[in-house]
């Protein structure tokens, strides 16, 4: 079993974490949302405690605890005193082998679940990010919201959450992790006797790349709302994954780009034009793949020349790489802000955990700064041009159709161009024309 102990006597407080193997993407076909469910559930209640004895205990403690349900795994993690670590532990092994997971409790959270789907249209922006991730991912795995939708949340019964539950067990721990006053003995004494679980596999589920071989042109979700001045703009497409030696030359590309303050979409779109607050670009890497992504929000009237601008940028900068001046100023950044990630026992063992979950090298961090000072404009012109290309890429955009669609159909650019209203019911996935 993996045990990852960042041992801190200096502090009086215990933070700790585990991972199981099991999330979103074991949802049974039409009751998408099962596990996010499962994960809200959990912690209403354990053993000989309801929901209020339990959190009542919790709060006596002063102890924090939360469960993250991800795609491939469950993620509880807690935070309390030292002394008190012994009876938070006790606590989180009822939850473990004996959650209540009772039907009227189950009934609220499908209430909230039902409520946070309602909410995420109440917001533009989150409404664009959900819908885009549907778009760009669409056809994949990660396409499958995790939140699932108001019909399969409907369907869910409190014998899926029992199920999932018992088969999540046994498939076993993947990480037991503690940083702070906790001893590496006390995390291998509890895994191994109180909890007694199998060792999962991190890498069980195994999701393919996201295949954009099939996408012409720039593709288009334009998401119809009349009543807003502002709109809202998302761009994405594939890139590398976490364990591919060019992900440290995107990164020196992507910080010049749209990762600081600084940057190339920065400068362009909100210091030259002022036409918005904050314009970014980012990577985001799994194990098998990866996602670049950039975006910002504009007044309607500036909606389809920033469009028109943020592809102009984009071309250059996947053609033409970066100067030596943009490299150097990159990799300062990124070197010298690295250390601020591990300063803390807690941000060191999120490190390692997320690096266990990817399956990189244990030397990954120790060597980081490294790979990134090596990193030469020919690994970044290189990188750029192979996982990525302006004739792959999809452009999610809330705001007005009638006054978008025409202008964006006439470029020579863009490929398909759907339309949906912003009031549309949000589906578990997302249902494409072609």
């Amino acid at each position: 079993m993996n045990i990852l102990s960042l041992e801190d006597e200096s502090v009086e407080y215990a933070f700790l974490t585990m991972a199981l193997d099991g999330g979103s993407a074991d949802d049974s076909s039409g009751k998408g949302g099962s596990h996010h469910l499962l994960g809200s559930t959990l912690l209403c209640g354990a053993g000989d405690l309801g929901r209020v004895e339990f959190q009542n205990n919790l709060d006596r403690l002063g102890a924090d605890c939360a469960i993250r349900t991800g795609r491939r795994h469950t993620v509880l993690e807690a935070e309390v005193l030292s002394r008190n670590l012994d009876e938070l532990l006790e606590l989180l092994t009822t939850v473990i082998k004996t959650p209540r997971l009772e039907e009227s409790e189950f009934e609220k959270q499908k209430r909230i679940a039902l409520a946070e789907l309602e909410q995420v249209r109440d917001s533009d922006e989150e409404l664009v990010a959900f819908l885009h991730a549907q778009f760009v991912w669409n056809g994949h795995p990660y396409g499958r919201s995790f939140r699932g939708d108001k019909d399969s949340i409907s369907r869910a019964e409190v014998s899926d959450l029992r199920d999932a539950w018992e088969q999540i067990k046994s498939r076993g721990m993947i990480v037991v992790g503690g940083a702070g006053d906790v001893k590496e003995d006390t995390l291998r004494g509890w895994a191994r006797d109180d909890l007694a679980l199998p060792t999962g596999d991190p890498f069980r589920i195994s999701t393919p790349a996201l295949d954009s071989t099939n996408w012409t042109g720039v593709e288009v979700l334009v998401v119809d709302r009349q009543d807003r001045n502002q709109a809202q703009i998302l761009w994405g497409q594939p890139s590398c994954p976490a364990l591919h030696d060019d992900l440290y030359a995107l990164r020196v590309a992507n910080t010049s780009f749209g990762g600081t303050f600084t940057s190339t979409l920065m400068q362009e779109i909100r210091e030259k034009r002022g036409w918005t607050y904050g314009a970014h670009s980012s990577l985001a890497a799994d194990r098998t793949t990866g996602l670049f992504s950039m975006g910002y929000h504009v007044e309607n009237a500036n909606m389809f020349p920033s469009i028109e601008l943020g592809y102009e940028l984009y071309r250059a900068w996947q053609g033409n790489g970066l100067s030596d001046e943009e490299i150097t100023k990159a990799k300062s950044y990124i070197i010298n802000s690295f250390p601020f990630s591990l300063e803390t026992a807690q941000k060191r063992l999120e490190r390692e955990l997320g690096s266990l979950m990817l399956g990189r090298d244990k030397s990954y961090l120790d060597e980081f700064t490294q790979r990134i000072d090596a990193v030469t404009s020919d690994d970044i012109r290189r990188a750029l041009k192979t996982h990525l290309s302006p004739e792959r890429i999809r452009l999610s955009v809330l705001g007005p159709a009638d006054q978008l669609v025409p202008q964006l159909d006439a470029l020579p650019w863009t490929g398909n161009i759907q339309v949906m209203s912003y009031d549309e019911p949000l589906r578990e996935t997302l249902s494409l024309s072609r």
